[in-house]
């Protein structure tokens, strides 16, 4: 196959493939997110039922598990939570969980659309100095 036939090929198909990942894509979610959820204290129960009260660290996209990514699509929380404890607990400091695992329900995992909290005036201005 010449280049130019690569190329005329691949116009055809790119565009289709960029057009259907766009809508609804996906994107990395913070642990700030994920414990913003209305679910949030259900699955932080059901860990510390599991595993104990002890303090721990709630991550999400841990890079030593590139393969168990925490996301958010059209605004809903999927994929795996890291809670690390600072002390062993049953023989680990991490354990993972399935989000949708432990909270089934879509509504239970919905992020907070936060653009549309508005916040008074004066807790803006405090916001806006706090980092000088």
């Amino acid at each position: 196959m010449t280049l130019w036939a690569l190329c005329w090929v691949l116009s055809f198909i790119l565009p289709h493939v960029f057009v259907s990942a766009a809508p609804g894509s996906c994107s990395l979610m913070s642990s700030d997110q994920l414990q913003s959820v209305p679910g949030w204290a259900s699955l932080q129960a059901a860990v510390e039922q599991g595993y104990g009260t002890d303090p721990y660290k709630v991550v999400t996209n841990d890079s030593q598990f590139p393969d168990k990514p925490a996301s958010m699509c059209a605004g809903i929380a999927k994929g795996w939570v890291w809670f690390e404890y600072h002390a062993k607990v049953q023989g680990h400091y991490k354990w993972s969980f399935k989000i949708e695992g432990i909270l089934p329900n879509a509504d239970d995992r919905r992020i907070p659309d936060v653009a549309r909290v508005s916040y008074p005036a004066k807790l803006r201005r405090e916001a806006d100095f706090s980092d000088l």
